[in-house]
């Protein structure tokens, strides 16, 4: 028996130390995201989806790599830190509203009035197949007081800083006080086995083609603790290359959702697939689904568990899915792409081919880059998300996009959406320009942002408001500018958006809002 246990402990010794291939790792919110996905277009030594991230299959070739933007430190830096045993990085985040709570696609960071600060930082070390990431985070928000609306007293005991239309962990305010947060962070325990990659996360994640909204799975939230499977790189096949990734996670309410109440946790687990068929190249297309409930006393039980992994009638838990395509053309150097998400399941067929918009949400995007001159580039990027609820709603029940009646705090986690930044019942259209040099990186964009329609004509439905109703949607116009600026030792991000929301919560006033955001980021490795 003991010559059997060290039989199998050297076997497993063995298959860890083995050096395998260098595995192409990148954060949701790293600025290369966004580079190598541009990049794409103009054929230039990237291969995959660029669906699944963090720990999606990508293939990045030095030797592909071109284009204005290729000798910058961040590209050199990523680049190196591929093939490196031990790696480091620190990284400080500051933001600033003037007005009223405003952020974006941010992780953990939630950005309250006033100052918002936030340290994360620590390293990697790759023994053989096995990668340990360990980079925690701590924040500090001074979370300033602002108006309120009346919060939400369904359910019942809710506190007054919840979200005022309906039951889900959406808090206005975090509590009265500024207050300290700190978890693990974009920290990772992971064995790449040839073809695959498993392991134990808490980092960032985005399921989808969106670049501004994922309505499945994104980082407007922080990452969910979790178990993962998936490939390690594309999947070769002799008519297509598939990747794929499983997760089974928990999720946590916030301290402001039934405050008086013990949290009893909720489970998360889904699965994403993106085909890339050798006949139409640069054609990636996708599924995913997710499921989400109350854990029971007793745990999910192994057929609870399956049961939960493809699309049945429930009402211990909910389940959202979408199908999704992303084509890149890197002749024209233009990439379409759109997902298409249900937020219920048809009752039948027939069900689905009368009303197949019942639940539905979309995105559609695309992005168009150019060149400038030698050693400059731009790219434009056109985005809209529709999460609102479709006519079908006035015959028969259609749940808000991230709401459920069973785990009533939603598809959240510690206070923010696990999905689309455009957040339920909301709309989100978005035009950007990025401009590429060697030395980073500049974007200027316009976005117009519907808050929670599905609320609002419940509300247009039942109030005594004297007036034009149809002029009271709440509605966020906003003109954003982000500048990074990379250098041998560090990388800085800077950004100022102005935003005027109008019409807040429905009957409040219009009101500025001034966003200001400072990014500082050193690394090395060996």
């Amino acid at each position: 028996m003991a010559s059997s246990f060290r039989a199998c402990t050297l076997v497993g010794l063995s298959f860890l130390l083995a050096s395998p291939l260098a595995a192409q790792d990148l954060d949701v919110g790293n600025p290369m995201r966004d580079y190598l996905r541009t990049l794409q277009l103009a054929d230039g030594g990237v291969e995959g989806s660029m669906t699944i991230l963090p720990v999606g299959s990508l293939d990045v070739s030095a030797e592909g790599l071109s284009g204005p933007w290729a000798e910058s430190p961040t590209v050199q830096r990523f680049l190196a830190r591929q093939n490196s045993r031990l790696g480091w990085d620190v990284e400080t985040r500051l933001y600033y509203n003037s007005g009223f709570p405003r952020g974006d696609n941010d992780g953990s960071v939630w950005q309250g009035r006033g100052l918002t600060a936030a340290l994360e930082g620590g390293g990697f070390v790759r023994w053989g197949r096995l990668q340990v990431s360990l980079r925690p985070s701590v924040r500090w928000n001074a979370n300033g007081a602002f108006a309120l609306a009346p919060a939400s007293q369904d359910p019942p005991g809710q506190s007054i800083w919840a979200y005022p239309w309906r039951p889900i962990d959406l808090p206005q305010r975090f509590g009265p006080d500024s207050f300290w947060t700190a978890d693990l962070g974009q920290s990772e325990v992971r064995v790449d086995a040839g073809p695959l990659v498993l392991g134990l996360s808490t980092r960032d994640a985005w399921w989808g083609p969106g670049q501004r909204n994922a309505i499945v799975l994104s980082n407007a939230a922080g990452g969910v603790p979790r178990a993962f499977l998936g490939s390690s790189k594309p999947l070769a096949t002799s008519f297509a290359q598939f990747e794929w990734q499983w997760m089974f996670g928990r999720l946590t309410r916030s301290d402001w959702f039934q405050p008086d109440e013990v949290d009893p946790g909720r489970y998360l687990t889904g699965w994403i697939v993106t085909v890339s068929p050798d006949a139409v190249p640069g054609l990636h297309l996708g599924g995913t689904f997710m499921s989400y409930g109350r854990v029971p006393p007793s745990g999910v039980s192994a057929d609870e568990y399956v049961a939960s992994l493809v699309p049945r009638d429930t009402t211990q838990a909910d389940q959202l899915g979408s199908v999704f395509f992303r084509w890149v053309l890197p002749e024209s150097g233009f990439e379409l792409y759109a997902e298409w998400a249900r937020n219920d399941r048809s009752g039948d067929i027939q069900d689905f081919l009368l009303e197949p918009e019942h639940s539905q949400g979309y995105t559609l995007g695309l992005e168009k880059a150019f060149a400038w001159g030698a050693t400059g580039g731009i790219s434009v990027l056109a985005e809209l998300t529709h999460l609102q609820a479709e006519a079908t709603s006035r015959l028969r029940d259609n749940p808000t996009f991230y709401a459920h009646s069973v785990a009533i705090e939603g598809y959240t986690h510690k206070g923010q959406l696990l999905g689309a930044l455009a957040g339920p019942g909301g709309i989100q259209q978005h035009l950007g320009v990025s401009f590429f040099s060697p030395k980073g990186r500049a974007n200027l964009w316009v976005q117009r942002a519907v808050r929670d329609n599905d609320a609002f004509y419940v509300w247009a439905e039942n109030t005594d408001f004297d007036g034009c109703l149809y002029c009271q949607h709440d509605v966020t116009f906003t003109l954003g500018s982000e500048l990074l600026v990379s250098t041998n030792a560090l990388e800085t991000g800077w950004s100022a958006l102005l935003s005027r929301q109008r019409n807040r919560w429905f009957e409040g006033p219009d009101v500025w809002n001034l966003t200001l955001g400072a990014r500082v980021r050193t690394s090395g490795h060996h």
